[in-house]
């Protein structure tokens, strides 16, 4: 916490089927496709897109074992991102091109975005809550929704290709986004 050194103890490996929970031989099994995963704001529980199966499972991050998976609506999950306080988790859902809202507390579906929205991958929330930055490979930009709203705000064209990945700077300043196809780099964004 106090230099810059990063530690990453949560990998995902489509290929493997597995989620791997360091780089040791400890590792949960039974996964279909995972994609992401994301961290609840306390980190208590990880998220995990298990894009094949179709479900988002909910592994407890202190014992690494899962305790549910939310299958409804869903159709190959790929992102997902958690408000502030944790009430929602928005996950994208390429195979219905849209973002599924999930209710936390009871971990059920409780809305959905499809405005703007194809063939979603990537997901990140602003640092305050309020804009939700979407990865469209279908578009080739990164469309922005106001969560307010539910309504577009608006989208990044310029460079963008296939992009699958994004993350937002802490101080909410910059968005950095995978383009997995061409031009294959990492895009900066001035969310400014």
């Amino acid at each position: 916490p106090t230099s810059n050194t990063y530690y990453c103890t949560y990998i995902t490996d489509n290929d493997l089927n597995s989620y791997l929970v360091n780089e040791q031989s400890n590792s949960i099994t039974g996964y279909n496709g995972p994609s992401s995963v994301s961290f609840y704001p306390s980190g208590k529980y990880a998220y995990v897109t298990n894009a094949y199966a179709s479900n988002v499972v909910i592994v407890n991050t202190a014992t690494n074992t899962v305790t549910g998976s939310i299958a409804s609506g869903f159709d190959t999950p790929y992102g997902a991102s958690f408000s502030p306080s944790g009430t929602y988790a928005y996950v994208t859902n390429f195979g219905n091109n849209n973002v599924l809202i999930i209710k936390t507390a009871s971990n059920t579906v409780t809305g959905s975005i499809s405005t703007g929205i194809n063939s979603p991958t990537g997901i990140a929330l602003s640092p305050g809550g309020r804009y939700l930055y979407i990865d469209n490979s279908g578009s080739s930009n990164v469309v922005i929704i106001n969560t307010t709203t539910e309504s577009v705000a608006g989208a990044v064209t310029s460079g963008i290709g296939t992009p699958y990945g994004i993350a937002i700077s802490q101080s909410g300043t910059y968005a950095y986004v995978t383009n997995e196809g061409l031009p294959g780099n990492v895009m900066i964004i001035d969310l400014a």
